[in-house]
């Protein structure tokens, strides 16, 4: 599951505020995919979490903690998790 949910989240983050991602409005892309606006939000949010403090810097956070925690702080505004960036190399291992 976490890898799945990393992935998951990682599209959401890439889909809806990543720079170099195609930027749709949250909006938009949650009813494209069939999910509500607030569930966006949270995978994004929570990846940009996880990328600024978890696993990829060598941090203990998880994706799972890092999307409960977006789920409990502000509504994420977009030039509040824009600037984070992906790590550049996959995150699964090659053995995976």
């Amino acid at each position: 599951m976490t890898r799945s949910t990393e992935e998951l989240a990682k599209h959401r983050w890439h889909q809806t505020v990543d720079p170099a991602g195609p930027q749709h409005p949250g909006l938009t892309y949650a009813r494209a995919v069939g999910r509500s606006d607030s569930a966006i939000n949270r995978y994004a949010k929570g990846y940009a979490l996880f990328i600024q403090r978890g696993s990829p810097q060598g941090g203990t956070l998880t994706i799972q903690a890092a999307i409960r925690l977006s789920e409990q702080s502000a509504e994420p505004t977009r030039s509040s998790i824009v600037g984070c960036s992906a790590p550049t190399t996959s995150l699964l291992s090659a053995s995976d």
